[in-house]
């Protein structure tokens, strides 16, 4: 077989099963089988939780409240996901479940295929530019889905709002989201927003903070038990003057027919603080709906913050690079495919090549 048709029948392998446990991107234990199928999914659905257990991303975190290391998985946007490199696989254990280690080598990456970007016009009344653009195109006359978070402090807790809705993109695949009475001039802020026309939806998100200095950092504990701990950022970044804060957490998903809802974790309120001997947030949710927890946080009343963390790549559209790099490497071959993770279209692009160099 050549190296096109390999490439082709590898990537059709990699999407068309889930691998063996089919709900192994939920457990705790690697796969006998690799596979990224959504088990529910009779077509092109990946699923997300699977996603989210590759290792990616940067430098892993060290977190010396629980003496472990994190893989680093960011987003340019502001959201993040840490996962103990213990539960995540990488890329020498996936070549081995494949068969290709020592004859190819390969990168896998996945793509939104729409963008949708979210610009700030005013603060008061808040006013937002939402463009969404496919392949080429934009997306004409779509509908955008919208889910505005506002953060407020009442007592010694953040709270929320959610003020959700729709909207119609105009032929260039933009619009004008206003919200009259919301002031965004001095309060914490999270617009998501999920763009789509028939079989293609996009989404995005747009984060305002007001403060810098102080955040909370949410670190995956552990998969199987939907186990999330709450660190101090001064814990992993050492950023001076550290403050105790606050917090309130929900987790927030949408439908099929991309309607948002929200449910608070259990223990989704708490005050954690920096150093040795102070504790860490810690958050229980179910592990097998996929979402965003949010969690709002507060130093004082005039400054307050918001950390996002994708439960499934999906929710929050993140994009995956996985495996080697094809730089410099000869006879390289590419095959494409289109998926959907969590309503969200991505394109997947295995790159492929012989470690014989021909």
């Amino acid at each position: 077989m050549n190296l096109a048709a390999t490439c082709g029948s590898l990537l059709d392998s990699i999407l068309l099963s889930p691998g063996v446990p089919p709900q192994w991107g939920t457990n705790d234990s690697a796969p006998s089988l690799f596979g990224l199928q959504d088990p529910a999914s009779l077509t092109n659905g990946l699923s997300s939780f699977s996603l989210m257990r590759l290792k990616t991303g940067t430098t892993p975190v060290y977190y010396s409240k629980t003496l472990t290391y994190y893989s680093n998985m960011a987003a340019v946007s502001g959201g993040s996901l840490l996962e103990p490199l213990a539960q995540v696989l990488n890329y020498t254990a996936v070549s081995t479940l494949l068969g290709t280690n020592g004859t190819y080598g390969f990168q896998l990456t996945l793509m939104p295929t729409t963008t949708v970007s979210i610009s700030e016009m005013q603060p008061n009344p808040l006013k937002f530019s939402i463009s969404a653009q496919g392949t080429g195109s934009p997306l004409s006359n779509g509908t955008i889905n919208y889910c505005l978070i506002t953060i407020d402090v009442q007592g010694g807790y953040p709270t929320y709002s959610l003020n959700s809705g729709t909207a119609s993109l105009d032929n260039l695949g933009s619009v004008l989201l206003s919200f009259s009475g919301v002031d965004g001039s001095s309060r914490s802020f999270v617009l998501i927003a999920y763009a789509y026309l028939p079989g293609l939806v996009g989404m995005g998100y747009y984060k305002q903070v007001t403060d810098h200095d102080n955040y909370i950092v949410p670190i995956v504990s552990d998969v199987q038990s939907g186990n999330v701990i709450l660190a101090h950022s001064y814990d992993i970044d050492g950023v001076s003057n550290p403050q105790a804060l606050t917090y309130n957490a929900t987790f927030v998903s949408v439908t099929g027919n991309l309607v948002f809802t929200n449910n608070s974790p259990q223990n989704s309120t708490g005050l954690i603080n920096s150093g040795n001997g102070q504790p860490y947030g810690n958050l229980t949710f179910s592990k097998d709906a996929s979402g965003i927890l949010l969690t709002a946080y507060r130093k004082n009343d005039t400054a307050t913050g918001v950390a996002l963390m994708p439960w499934g790549i999906g929710s929050l559209a993140f994009p995956i690079t996985f495996g080697d790099t094809p730089t410099g490497k000869e006879w390289v071959s590419t095959t494409m495919r289109q998926v959907v993770v969590d309503y969200v279209a991505y394109q997947a692009v295995l790159s492929l090549w012989s470690m014989s160099g021909y």
